[in-house]
């Protein structure tokens, strides 16, 4: 799916899908958008094409295009939280889990986990080894990130993520502010984008009852929403700044 070709530096929209049971190679409906560098994990008959470089190979992509073979058809996923080209992925226990990678030209630490069945991501604690250019495999229920290029060249770093429960999961708004949860506690961490300061925020539950509503002490751009408190759920942050309310969702599981 994708890729570059030999005689271009602008990627490809192609699909090609081998048969095994007749040993043929058909083509497939192209992508709505091409990109190399990409990685891509198939959850439940369904491939989730990620990330990638677009036309002019430094347009890092932060999308995903989600390939349904048995229809032939093409949708769209959310949003990555960071946008990367060149990372790997594993799939395990139905999630997504994409490490490594460039972002900003910069080698990526970062962990984005994408689960299909919620349509939202989660940001992972950080990997050791910063790099791009990697391969990762799923092994007994732990996620090998092997391998790879940093700055300096290849090396042959191993870092090895055991995922545990996650007691948040979000789903970011894109250009406006990213959220996050914290794992290690019951809360998620807010950092606005765009030079915005937040003035005040309201957690909204599934039935539209105001959970929390806290006003800020002075403007911020970075702050901290408890959600230990909260039953498990479908939560909206609704966020007011001086530009206007920006919102995003949250699912909170004990």
């Amino acid at each position: 799916i994708g890729g570059w070709g030999n005689d271009s530096i602008d990627p490809l929209s192609s699909v090609d899908i081998f048969d095994l049971s007749t040993n043929v190679w058909s083509k497939g409906s192209p992508m709505p958008v091409p990109r190399g560098g990409h990685t891509a994990g198939a959850v439940n008959g369904k491939i989730y094409v990620i990330g990638g470089y677009g036309v002019g190979y430094a347009n890092i992509i932060d999308s995903i295009a989600i390939f349904d073979p048995e229809n032939n058809t093409w949708n769209n996923g959310p949003p990555m939280p960071h946008g990367l080209g060149l990372s790997a992925s594993s799939v395990l226990n139905g999630k997504i889990y994409v490490m490594g990678g460039i972002d900003n030209y910069d080698n990526s630490q970062v962990l984005e986990i994408f689960d299909p069945s919620v349509d939202m991501w989660t940001i992972g604690p950080i990997m050791p080894t910063g790099r791009s250019q990697l391969t990762s495999s799923a092994v007994n229920g732990k996620i090998y990130a092997l391998a790879g290029s940093e700055s300096s060249g290849a090396i042959n770093a191993n870092d090895v993520f055991t995922p545990g429960p996650l007691s948040v999961q979000t789903a970011t708004t894109p250009g406006s502010f990213s959220i996050w949860p914290t794992i290690a506690s019951d809360k998620v961490e807010v950092a606005m984008g765009g030079g915005e300061t937040a003035i005040e925020y309201i957690l909204v539950d599934e039935l539209g009852r105001t959970a929390i509503q806290q006003k800020m002490v002075g403007e911020t751009s970075h702050f901290e929403i408890a959600t230990s408190g909260l039953p498990s759920g479908l939560y909206i942050v609704r966020i007011l700044t001086d530009s206007g309310e920006r919102d995003a969702r949250i699912i909170v599981k004990h």
